[in-house]
């Protein structure tokens, strides 16, 4: 593997990773593989290179997971296809037959999947008569409002692959024609402005886009819309509780061309700028903002825009570098203008490597993924597995960086890549930025093992422990150390607030309670702690079950929080207790 931005690359990485899982599990090869898809061996091979029909990737999933059922933790191929946009997320539904359908949207959902089973049922139906597709949603009018709800609480927890699946569904139906947007738009941006997980809803308005991209009629229903969510999203990152994952820039680097062009108008480019020039946000949106202007400004071909996207960014390359110089900056800063001008030197709409220099963070990330070569990993995926945990830590094109995630979470090796970002937690020339690149990566890739527990658990004590150390030296905690808490603490609720990891949750709670207790007591004296307090809170929400007799009370001290949008997370959690119980998060209320 030699490009991020290639998708074929990623999904031939993450079929070959499976694949050799499949013959470690069972010791059934890839020629047996071909056999059972009816085709010769030469035939597989060049399938494998290019998985671009739909049929035959749904066809190796379905072998792949019957033969070691246990990879369905990965999402399957056929989703993550779907995340590349290598595939619809209308054709990767499985099918259902006709006369199933109506029962299945009329019967109320038990679970999650039933959620996700009549959202495609839904889509399926809309997509097949689009002609009719009024006349469809006004017919499940009901089924449809039900089921945008349940996608958003859905979609709002934890991300989990299927959690995922969600957002990417919420979009596809919001998105399939201009009715159906029409009836789900008002949910979806009540959900954006007033759900405090809402910053999760930025990726069905992606969805949304990228279905509308060669709509002549989207010009006139579904840009104003989106243009207008994105204008409210500095002011709506103030009130996240998780800005630095920056879904809201990866809507703004998808808009198309033609819906926001080169000139004073280009709404879109401003959004980026805007958060790029932002002090107050993270090293993460910083770098994600200013590397997409010039992946926007490339793929345009536009080149009298490129040349003033190009001065820009030189110049916000010299401002960086004057922050991280000053002291008062996230010192992130400094690696996000060395790739950012490496690209603009080269070329290159995203950097796909970067030479070698002193930066420090290019000697920690090359020792964490040197621990890789320790036999773990099958001798076939070893560089390109090195190549993704590369761009999973060093990449600063946030779509690419979360790419390579999603294609690791694919490949199933998951215990090897954690334990070479753990090396990038513990190395003594790790800084917090990196550290919280890390911290990121461990939870996406929902390993939910013991070692992946106490990873974490062990990160989280050690950040507590600078935290409260500059406390007591000083009247202030550093951004970089209140970024690497916040880190931490959404890491552990990401990973292990998800369904089915209940018991290392009790677990981890059991060890944390005291410090969730400290740090939320602690961030309400100094709003510069009110991100600490969120990811506490978050974490408490999560992972609260009926009778653990610590989550109810912290959450109604919570709600006296003095940063309201921890506050209103209180609020909203404290809904999911129903006497001893916890209501699953798609039977909640979506109302704030």
């Amino acid at each position: 593997m030699r490009d991020i931005t290639q998708p074929s690359q990623l999904l031939h990485y993450a079929a070959a990773a499976q694949l050799e899982q499949v013959r470690a599990a069972t010791a059934i090869t890839n020629d047996q593989v071909a056999q059972y898809m009816k085709v010769d061996k030469g035939t597989f091979s060049r399938m494998l290179r290019d998985l671009s029909d739909p049929e035959r990737l749904r066809q190796l999933d379905d072998i792949i997971l019957t033969v070691v059922p246990e990879l369905d933790r990965t999402g399957g191929l056929s989703s993550l296809a779907v995340r590349l946009r290598r595939m619809d997320i209308g054709i990767a539904a499985s099918a259902m037959p006709a006369h199933r359908r109506r029962r299945m949207l009329k019967r109320p959902p038990v679970d999650e999947l039933d959620v996700l089973a009549k959202a495609s049922t839904l889509l399926f139906k809309i997509r097949r008569v689009p002609g009719l597709a009024k006349q469809v949603c006004e017919r499940n009018a009901a089924e449809l409002d039900d089921v945008v709800q349940r996608l958003i609480l859905i979609g709002a927890a934890p991300p989990t692959p299927d959690n995922v699946d969600a957002l990417i569904l919420l979009g596809s139906l919001a998105g399939v024609t201009d009715f159906a947007f029409q009836v789900i738009e008002h949910s979806l941006e009540r959900a954006l402005a007033n759900h405090p997980l809402g910053f999760r809803m930025w990726r069905a308005v992606t969805t949304i886009v990228r279905l509308n991209d060669a709509n002549p009629y989207s010009v006139q229903s579904i840009k104003p819309w989106v243009q207008a969510q994105l204008e409210a999203a500095e002011e709506r990152r103030e009130r996240s509780l998780f800005p630095a994952r920056s879904l809201d820039l990866e809507l703004a680097i998808a808009i198309p061309p033609h819906w926001s062009e080169p000139g004073e108008e280009n709404w879109a480019d401003d959004v980026l700028r805007r958060r790029a020039d932002n002090t107050r946000a993270t090293v993460r949106e910083r770098g994600t903002a200013a590397m997409g202007l010039w992946e926007r400004a490339v793929r345009l071909g536009d080149d009298d825009h490129l040349v003033r996207t190009e001065r820009y960014l030189r110049q916000l390359i010299k401002s960086y570098r004057e922050e991280v110089d000053g002291g008062d900056a996230l010192a992130g800063l400094g690696w996000v203008a060395t790739a950012l001008e490496q690209a603009l030197n080269g070329g290159e709409a995203v950097p796909t490597g970067w030479s070698g220099g002193d930066e420090p963070c290019l000697g920690v990330v090359r020792s964490a993924v040197a621990t890789l070569e320790t036999g773990f990993l099958p001798p076939a995926i070893l560089r390109s597995t090195q190549y993704l945990v590369e761009q999973a830590l060093l990449q600063n094109a946030g779509q690419h960086r979360r790419n390579a995630l999603d294609t690791l979470l694919a490949g199933g090796y998951t215990k090897p890549v954690i334990n070479a970002l753990n090396k990038a937690l513990t190395h003594q020339q790790s800084e917090e930025w990196l550290r919280c690149r890390a911290l990121f990566a461990i939870s996406f890739l929902q390993d939910r093992e013991r070692g992946t527990e106490q990873i974490l658990n062990r990160a989280c004590e050690r950040a507590k422990y600078h935290f409260d150390w500059h406390l007591r030296q000083s009247n202030g905690v550093p951004r970089g150390v209140v970024s690497e808490m916040h880190a931490a603490l959404f890491a552990i609720g990401d990973c292990f607030g998800a369904v089915g990891a209940e018991e290392p949750a009790r677990r981890l709670r059991n060890r944390l309670n005291p410090q969730l207790e400290d740090l939320l007591e602690k961030s309400t004296a100094d709003a510069s702690l009110h991100r600490v307090a969120r990811a506490a809170a978050y974490l408490v929400a999560v992972t609260a079950e009926g009778g653990d007799g610590t989550s109810r009370p912290l959450l109604e001290r919570v709600v006296h929080h003095p940063d309201r949008a921890t506050a209103e997370l209180g609020e909203w959690a404290l809904r999911r207790f129903e006497k001893d119980k916890v209501k699953p998060l798609h039977e909640m209320s979506l109302s704030v």
